[in-house]
């Protein structure tokens, strides 16, 4: 190729002795054969270069994954950032049982630290589910949901306790509690009818059996 611009050089030198045509016509050749080699030289560059450019875009992908994963891994580890996880996701779960509270027959409370809201299906053999249960702040919410829902909100403290400690939501009460719970809700289901007499049915008053008996804290009241 140097060779080639060389010879080039000769003949630019020799166009101020031609005639005009002549001399155009070699312009001409020397102008097509310049960009033909020009061409040709960032070809060769372009050849070379692209592998280079493609080598280090791979190499900063890798990098910048890398980065990504090891960023990953310290936000995950971090402390902090695990806790307002945690939080998020209580707060969401929180949120859907709360709705489920407009389903519910009755919230039985303690009256104000505790609230435990069950749906039972008279028409099935199944026993009562917790749709919903909370204390304090979570308590209020439950509360508060049942009455824009005119759900029945039945305060027996001891009764209350014991579901929010041995019962899990959306899963039946334990047997322990049938009983009590049974009273609980054919009052809140004859709270409509008017006996003979006159009278609203009489309100019960739980019983609750030793070994479901707890304390605020969850401590089992020994008697």
């Amino acid at each position: 190729m140097l060779g080639v611009i060389q010879f080039q050089i000769l003949d630019l030198f020799s166009l101020g002795h031609m005639n005009l045509e002549p001399a155009l016509a070699l312009a001409g050749t020397i102008l097509i054969q310049s960009a033909f080699f020009v061409s040709l030289a960032l070809l060769v560059i372009a050849l070379i270069d692209i592998p280079i450019q493609i080598y280090q875009f791979n190499e900063n992908m890798k990098m910048t994954l890398q980065e990504v994963k090891d960023e990953m891994k310290d936000i995950e580890g971090n402390p902090e950032v695990k806790k307002k996880i945690k939080q998020k996701q209580q707060e969401i779960a929180s949120e859907k049982m709360i709705e489920n509270v407009k389903d519910a027959d009755v919230v039985i409370t303690n009256p104000e630290h505790f609230a435990v809201a069950l749906n039972y299906d008279p028409n099935s053999d199944n026993a009562p589910v917790v749709l919903a249960k909370g204390v304090d702040h979570i308590a209020l919410r439950i509360r508060e949901e049942a009455k824009d829902h005119s759900i029945e909100i039945f305060s027996a403290p001891p009764l209350a306790r014991a579901l929010y400690f041995t019962t899990n939501i959306n899963e039946a009460i334990p047997p322990d509690l049938y009983y009590a719970v049974a009273q609980v809700i054919a009052y809140v289901f004859n709270l409509n009818s008017i006996s003979q007499d006159g009278l609203s049915p009489k309100k019960p008053n739980p019983d609750i059996p030793s070994n479901m008996k707890f304390d605020s804290d969850g401590k089992k009241i020994d008697l």
